[in-house]
């Protein structure tokens, strides 16, 4: 609006300056206070139009800078943002990294302790592969059954009859720890105290107690073996009566009843979770290996020397 304005002024001027000049020529006909109003308020309306634009023109600097500072915060904010993403990625890769190595040390240290109790002139290979198959029927992760088995062969291998009597036997444990509803530490610590049961040659106290908590299917079916009162267990392991050959024959003989309850078991999204686990561990065994002989090299031992 300020050139309308700016042209209305002029004209408003032109017009005073005209009866001015009419004044003059007149000698004065025309009354000059209305003359004089006139261009007072004209040049307030001058002052104001004046005032008018420069207050926009400071209000579009303001703008153009307050713009600029947007734009440079968004600048800076994606520039932040993509440290932030890269740190994240960067991040992601390292805890992979980690996760992937730490993956091949538990499969090389499973390899060698099953190694030490493979038999039947069978490979490692073979051994792990039943462990595996056992671990999906079972429903369980297959390093916690590896270790089991790895550790009842180790430490009760008197007990058992080689070492696919110890993966039969280790899958009827699973099996009462899914249908006891054990968690993930139940189980673990009913494992250990389970397996120094089984080496030592007896069940009782603090290893029977685990049991009967994690799972007392266990439990049941040694007394029904036994054929003794239910829940008079105790005293029997008291007397030292409840023997690693009673327990093993006891789960042998309950298997029928134990595969039974065990297939009327709803799967959990926890043990179909281990199962994809267990298939992905197998596809990803032949890169584990890989990367555990790349750590045992000789030219990587050289490289780790020069670090040091």
């Amino acid at each position: 609006m300020t050139r309308p304005l700016q042209a209305m002024h002029r004209a408003t001027s032109i017009l005073i300056n005209s009866f001015e000049s009419m004044q003059r020529v007149s000698s004065n006909a025309v009354d000059t206070s209305a003359i004089q109003d006139a261009r007072e308020e004209l040049a307030r309306a001058e002052t104001a139009f004046n005032q008018i634009e420069q207050e926009i023109r400071d209000a579009g600097n303001q703008q153009d800078r307050f713009n600029q500072r947007i734009r440079n915060g968004a600048t800076a904010a994606n520039s932040l943002w993509g440290k932030l993403k890269g740190a994240a990625a960067a991040l992601g890769i390292g805890q992979a990294v980690k996760q992937l190595v730490n993956l091949s040390d538990t499969m090389a240290s499973n390899k060698a302790r099953l190694s030490m109790i493979v038999d039947d002139g069978g490979s490692v290979a073979d051994l792990e592969k039943k462990i595996m198959a056992s671990a999906q029927r079972s429903r369980s992760l297959y390093f916690d059954t590896a270790s089991a088995v790895a550790s009842m062969g180790s430490n009760a291998k008197a007990a058992f009859n080689g070492t696919d009597e110890i993966i039969a036997f280790m899958e009827q444990i699973n099996k009462q720890f899914v249908i006891g509803g054990a968690s993930a530490q139940g189980q673990s610590a009913a494992m250990l105290q389970l397996t120094q049961a089984m080496a030592a040659g007896a069940l009782r106290g603090e290893e029977l107690n685990s049991i009967l908590e994690n799972a007392p299917g266990i439990a049941r079916a040694i007394e029904s073996y036994m054929g003794i009162a239910e829940g008079s267990i105790k005293s029997y392991a008291e007397q030292g009566l409840i023997t690693a050959e009673v327990v093993k024959n006891a789960m042998f003989a309950a298997a029928d009843e134990t595969n039974a309850k065990f297939e009327s078991m709803p799967k959990t999204w926890a043990q179909i979770w281990a199962g994809m686990k267990n298939q992905a561990l197998s596809m990803f065994a032949p890169i584990l290996t890989k990367i555990n002989q790349i750590a045992n090299s000789s030219k990587f031992q050289q490289v780790t020397t020069a670090l040091i």
